[in-house]
């Protein structure tokens, strides 16, 4: 539970800068307050969404309103709110990577691009943890 809710506030937070999202929105809206909209993105991995995700970490690890909200309090003031030691002990290495708190390692054989592409990702993100 923990990993999908940590997840998903990742993706909704990330700044896409291409065509790789499903966006929908009620074709018709009876109700009386807002309607949810829900963006479910493919992130990949390039140089501004580890530099996005840099911004994005810290706003965590301070309780404060992601990068495309910024400003406020956020939650850095309420009791029990999720910090890294929950992610940590709760979430999956995935989770944890796309938070930005672990470096991406993969054992996998890779394309020479991938590679780069990990490296420089962990250099932004300030790891200083070369992919193998």
């Amino acid at each position: 539970m923990v990993r999908s809710l940590f997840y998903i506030s990742l993706c909704v937070d990330l700044e896409l800068t291409n065509d790789l999202a499903i966006h929908a929105v009620d074709k018709l809206h009876k109700g009386s307050t807002d309607s949810s909209v829900l963006y479910i993105p493919a992130c990949p991995l390039t140089e501004r969404n580890a530099q996005y995700l840099a911004r994005q970490r810290e706003t965590f690890l301070q309780g404060t309103p992601g990068p495309d909200f910024p400003g406020g309090l956020g939650e850095s003031n309420h009791a029990g709110r999720p910090k890294v030691d929950l992610v940590i002990n709760n979430a999956g290495k995935d989770a944890i990577q796309a938070l930005g708190l672990e470096a991406w390692s993969d054992d996998r054989p890779m394309l020479d691009g991938e590679r780069r592409m990990l490296r420089r990702a962990n250099e932004v993100l300030g790891f200083k943890i070369s992919v193998q």
